[in-house]
Formats: structure tokens, C-alpha cells, sequence
């Protein structure tokens, strides 16, 4: 069991047994994003138009709509510090905790909504261009 974290953070410092025993999505303490749900844009030439972030909205990472079942839209944003207290996820891992429409349970990662939010979430870095190079994720 590594030690627990030193500091304050803008979730509560959890207990060890909890630590062993809580998956990273299920764990507010990890997470460093956050999904909501937010109204789907009114596109008159396309009923599935995508949303986007605000371009006033620094802390939104990215939007997507849900596919299939789900018709819903989401956006996700990076965790903010908050009276001076920072999330404690500060890597290159995004952990976040998204409604049981997009993801039901381990065993639904490749529904179509699932597939719509990876897709939003990676496109925009350049995932699915051919003629990029590997690419490298770094904190700074």
C-alpha cells in the first residue's frame, strides 16, 4: 500500500482502505475531469450535430453527443483549483466518473456512445491523422 498523499486537495483525503478497494472512476478523489450533461445543440440542417466548448469556457476539454441509445450531450471539463485548493490528479491520466448512458458497466467500453466520446476527445489532438507521428502526452 503506498502512502497516502501529503497536501490539501478540493476532495476529502481518503482512508487506505478505501484506496484498495475504489476503482479510479468510481473515486472522486482521482478524478481529473468531470462530465456533465448539457443541452444538445438545435442544428436545423443536422438533428446530430455535435456540441463544442464555448470558446469563453477555458475549463472544457471537450463536448460530445451520445450515440445509439444515448442521445444526450456532455461536456468535460478539467477540474479547476478552487479556494486554493487543487484536485489531486495532476497527470496525464484522464480519470473521470460519466453517466451510466454512456458507459453501463466494465463490460459496455465499446458502445456508441462510448466510441462517440473517445473520438471527441481525441480528434481534436491529432489521433486520427495519418500523417502524424506518435504522439507524446506530457504535463507540465
Amino acid at each position: 500500500m503506498p502512502p497516502l498523499p501529503k497536501g490539501t486537495f478540493l476532495d476529502t483525503l481518503p482512508s487506505a482502505g478505501k484506496v484498495k478497494r475504489t476503482a479510479p472512476g468510481r473515486f472522486s478523489f482521482l478524478h481529473s475531469h468531470a462530465a456533465t450533461e448539457i443541452a444538445c445543440p438545435l442544428a436545423l440542417t443536422d438533428p446530430f450535430a455535435s456540441p463544442v466548448c464555448d470558446d469563453n469556457d477555458p475549463s472544457c476539454a471537450f463536448a460530445f453527443r451520445g450515440r445509439g441509445e444515448c442521445t444526450a450531450c456532455f461536456k468535460v471539463d478539467a477540474r479547476q483549483p478552487l479556494n486554493g485548493k487543487a484536485h489531486f490528479n495532476q497527470t496525464a491520466y484522464w480519470i473521470m466518473n460519466v453517466d451510466a448512458r454512456v458507459i453501463k458497466d466494465h463490460g459496455d467500453i465499446w458502445n456508441l456512445s462510448t466510441l462517440s466520446m473517445l473520438s471527441a476527445m481525441m480528434a481534436p489532438r491529432g489521433f486520427f491523422e495519418p500523417l502524424t507521428g506518435r504522439m507524446q502526452i506530457r504535463v507540465e
